[in-house]
C-alpha cells in the first residue's frame, strides 16, 4: 500500500506545482511554483534512493535556478503578455490535445517497462503540461520555466529507471548532475538574452 501511496502523493503534488509554474498569474507565483516543484522533486528523488542527486536538485534547482528566476523577475521590464505571439483558440486546443497525446504515449511507454511504477504516470503528465506551456506561454520567462520543468521530468525518468534496477549506478549520478549543470547554464543564458531583448525594445 505504501509503495503506491507515496509516489501517488508525490506525483500529485509535483503536478500541482507544475500547474502553478506553467499557468499561474502573475509570474511571481510561477517562480514560486517552480521552486516548490524543485523541492518536491528533490524529496521524490530521495525517496527513490538517489539522495545525492536529491541534494543536487535542491541546490541547483530550487536555490540557484530559482534565485536566477527571481533575479530576472525583479529586473524584468514591464511587458504585456500580448507582446509575445499567442496562439488562437482552435490552435491552442489542438496543441493541448497533442501534448496530452504525447503524455499518454510517454506514460504507456514507461508503463510497459519491466517494472511499472505509478510515479512514471505523473512524470508523463508533468512533461506534457510543460510542453504545452513552452509553446503557448504568454511570457518569455514562463517559457524558460516550462523548459526547466521538461528537463526535470526527463531527469526524473532516468532516476526512476535506475532506482527500479536496484542500486543506482554512479555513472548515472554523473550524467544527471552534468545535465542539471548544463540546464542551469542554459537558463542563465536564456534569462540574460531576455533581459537584453527587453532592454533593446525600449
Amino acid at each position: 500500500m505504501l509503495e503506491w501511496a507515496v509516489p501517488t502523493l508525490l506525483g500529485a503534488l509535483l503536478l500541482l506545482a507544475a500547474l502553478v509554474s506553467a499557468l499561474m498569474h502573475p509570474l511571481l507565483w510561477s517562480v514560486r511554483g517552480y521552486i516548490g516543484f524543485s523541492l518536491l522533486l528533490a524529496l521524490a528523488w530521495a525517496w527513490l534512493g538517489a539522495v545525492g542527486l536529491a541534494l543536487a536538485e535542491a541546490v541547483i534547482g530550487a536555490v540557484l535556478t530559482g534565485g536566477l528566476l527571481m533575479l530576472a523577475l525583479s529586473r524584468q521590464v514591464a511587458v504585456e503578455p500580448a507582446s509575445v505571439n499567442r496562439l488562437s483558440g482552435p490552435t491552442k486546443v489542438l496543441l493541448l490535445v497533442g501534448c496530452l497525446l504525447l503524455s499518454a504515449v510517454l506514460a504507456w511507454t514507461l508503463w510497459q517497462g519491466p517494472k511499472a511504477h505509478p510515479f512514471s504516470l505523473w512524470l508523463a503528465l508533468v512533461w506534457g503540461l510543460s510542453c504545452f506551456a513552452l509553446v503557448n506561454g504568454p511570457e518569455l520567462l514562463r517559457r524558460v520555466i516550462a523548459l526547466n520543468l521538461m528537463g526535470a521530468a526527463v531527469f526524473s525518468v532516468l532516476v526512476l529507471a535506475a532506482s527500479l534496477g536496484g542500486a543506482i549506478d554512479s555513472r548515472l549520478y554523473v550524467l544527471v548532475l552534468m545535465a542539471m549543470v548544463i540546464a542551469l547554464g542554459a537558463t542563465a543564458l536564456a534569462l540574460w538574452l531576455i533581459h537584453r531583448l527587453q532592454a533593446e525594445s525600449l
